[in-house]
């Protein structure tokens, strides 16, 4: 687990600014992360950004797994280069989804982050391709 305060280094402060980093960004995520309650952050995964494992990483984010209360939760981190200016929209359409019992629960949500329960199974393509009678 990193620290709120080792986000602000190297390499970790790429990842939290994905792909440009700047110090006056870092510091507005950072704060922003603290009002969600972030505690920590941890890097693993099967994907990488900069060499560091990460749970995802498409076109608007990376995601992370985040720590808020000892609690372990996934974290949508906006990348700085993408289309949209907030998460606001995206965390709509998980509370839709979530309302009809599909989707990680959305925990929370603010201008760059995503904070939603964490599931620890496989994404969805490889548990498509498991046979029918493990999906239960």
């Amino acid at each position: 687990m990193i620290t709120l305060e080792k986000l602000s280094e190297e390499p970790y402060a790429s990842i939290i600014c994905y792909p440009r980093p700047s110090k006056a960004e870092i510091k507005k995520r950072l704060k922003e992360m603290q009002k969600l309650g972030i505690e920590a952050l941890e890097f693993r995964g099967e994907k990488e950004a900069f060499s560091i494992p990460v749970l995802g990483k498409g076109c608007v984010g990376i995601v992370t797994i985040a720590y808020r209360n000892g609690e372990k939760m996934a974290l949508k981190i906006r990348r700085v280069d993408a289309d949209r200016s907030r998460m606001k929209q995206e965390a709509k359409m998980l509370e839709k989804a979530n309302s009809v019992r599909v989707g990680p629960k959305l925990l929370d949500v603010s201008k760059n982050f995503l904070l939603m329960q964490f599931i620890d199974d496989d994404l969805l393509p490889k548990w498509l391709e498991k046979p029918r009678e493990k999906h239960k």
